[in-house]
């Protein structure tokens, strides 16, 4: 299979499931943000001493209260980190998700 073959289904694939996981999470959340617990637990992970202070300060830009809602993660869910890179968000994640599912970085190699 070529590697445009791959990628392209694999962000199908991705597209696909995060669409169906947001339609389910929609129907049990409303509309005002997220949970209290998980805007508690969120709020001491972006304190907690396992983040750098340069990490922190990234926090403005990246936006991380805001993206979680947006997608609709709570912390009792398990979420699937997608190329995690140089793990920013993965030090926001883990912790945030661990009383949960918890989180599984997955990467995409050819």
């Amino acid at each position: 299979m070529s590697q445009f073959l791959r990628r392209t289904s694999l962000a199908i694939l991705f597209s696909t499931g995060l669409a169906l996981s947001t339609q389910a999470m929609g129907e049990n959340q409303d509309e005002g943000g997220l949970s209290a617990e998980s805007a508690q637990i969120l709020e001491n992970v972006l304190a907690g001493d396992h983040r750098t202070d340069e990490e922190r300060a990234r926090d403005a830009a990246r936006r991380p209260a805001e993206v979680l809602d947006f997608f609709g993660v709570e912390a009792n869910m398990t979420v699937i980190e997608i190329w995690p890179g140089g793990g920013w968000y993965t030090k926001v994640l883990a912790p945030y998700a661990k009383q949960g599912g918890g989180v599984y970085p997955v990467s995409y190699t050819h």
